[in-house]
């Protein structure tokens, strides 16, 4: 990572006191589009209200930071570290986020429309009230990430990419599909299920503990799954994916 240019340098070093003084990481209203911010450490800098529009940020280091109520149209985060950042109210129509690393990030009330995802890792991110309509989501990593109030509408993305999100609390009747894939899934899965939902050890579902991958991430019930009927899948592929996405309003 090369060293920052010395304007920006100077930028941040005074920005660094100004916050040590004020107990804060903040910048409001900036316009720095003169500065170079490709391969920069930027890291845990809050961004309020800020145009960065058409900024190029790849490579950068942007870890935990914060962007809220900012203009980052047509900006570039190519192979950009925002492990633990968050975006709040922010337009990010035509962004690049290509190899991005977004885990664990927080997304909200983000309009993402028209960009481009591809390969970016958003593994265990909070995905709330986003619209990624016609966005490429190809290879994007969404693994444990929650989300609820999406738009994909028009988006490119596999199937089994979004059924790899964290689905959390789901009504009766999806916990009970999940469960039975789980159960599907092992050998003597629905034996096993049955032990373990009459009894108090071991507490932990049997798909957790065995030496499988799980497929789907959601809170298992061992009362629902007592006192089901039936314990095959019902719901596979995109027609599984409608339902779940129907619970937590993502349009498909």
């Amino acid at each position: 990572m090369k060293k920052p240019s010395s304007t920006l340098s100077k930028l941040l070093n005074r920005h660094k006191l100004w916050a040590e003084e004020k107990n804060a990481k903040k910048l409001t209203r900036e316009q720095l589009k003169k500065f170079d911010f490709k391969e920069i450490d930027l890291s845990t800098i809050y961004f309020d209200k800020c145009d960065f529009n058409v900024i190029d940020f790849s490579h950068s280091d942007l870890h935990d930071c914060t962007f809220s109520e900012s203009n980052l149209n047509n900006a570039c985060f190519y192979k950009t570290n925002l492990f633990g950042v968050h975006f709040k109210n922010c337009s990010m129509v035509g962004i690049n986020l290509e190899d991005a690393n977004l885990t664990s990030s927080v997304i909200e009330y983000c309009k993402i429309t028209d960009a481009s995802l591809i390969n970016s890792n958003l593994r265990a991110s909070n995905l709330n009230t986003v619209d990624f309509s016609n966005s490429e989501l190809s290879g994007a990593i969404l693994t444990n990430a929650s989300a609820f109030n999406l738009d994909l509408t028009n988006s490119t993305y596999r199937i089994s990419d979004i059924l790899s999100l964290d689905w959390e609390d789901l009504s009766k009747k999806m916990t009970l599909e999940l469960m039975a894939h789980d159960a599907a899934s092992i050998p003597n899965g629905i034996d096993l299920f049955d032990n373990w939902s009459h009894s108090s050890y071991p507490n932990i579902c049997p798909f957790v503990v065995c030496n499988k991958q799980r497929e789907y991430f959601f809170e298992e019930d061992k009362e629902i799954w007592k006192n089901a009927k039936n314990k095959i899948p019902k719901l596979f592929g995109y027609k599984l994916l409608e339902a779940l996405a129907k619970e937590k309003n993502i349009k498909i």
